[in-house]
């Protein structure tokens, strides 16, 4: 039976990643917001994506020991295995962050509108 929501983990691979990896599924929203987060940091350029055919790949073994849970997106980058678009988000802003995330205004920051009369 297919999985369709899964809990987001991340956990330490056995090898570390020269190149991150990418496990992907054009139907998957989450999948796409991956690669959007992906798209826009520094890592982009260096992306290995593996597309899946749903249900025969993602359900496989191969994927399976990737990503135990079956879900998808999964990315390998560094020492990691990131299942779920929230914490490959979390991640790439924390260890890569893209230009918007270096000039975005930092947490608990309020902007000034000027006022209108």
């Amino acid at each position: 039976m297919a999985k369709f929501a899964t809990a987001s983990t991340i956990r330490t691979a056995e090898t570390r990643r020269d190149k991150p990896k990418l496990w992907y599924f054009p139907g998957s929203l989450n999948a796409s917001k991956a690669a959007i987060c992906l798209r826009l940091s520094p890592v982009w350029e260096d992306l290995e994506i593996r597309i899946l055919v749903f249900p025969e790949e993602t359900q496989s073994l191969e994927y399976a020991r990737i990503n135990p849970a079956m879900g998808i997106p999964t990315l390998e980058i560094d020492d990691k295995i990131i299942a779920g678009s929230d914490l490959i988000q979390k991640y790439l802003t924390e260890r890569y962050p893209g230009r918007g995330d270096k000039e975005a205004p930092p947490r608990g920051h309020r902007p000034i509108y000027p006022s209108h009369a």
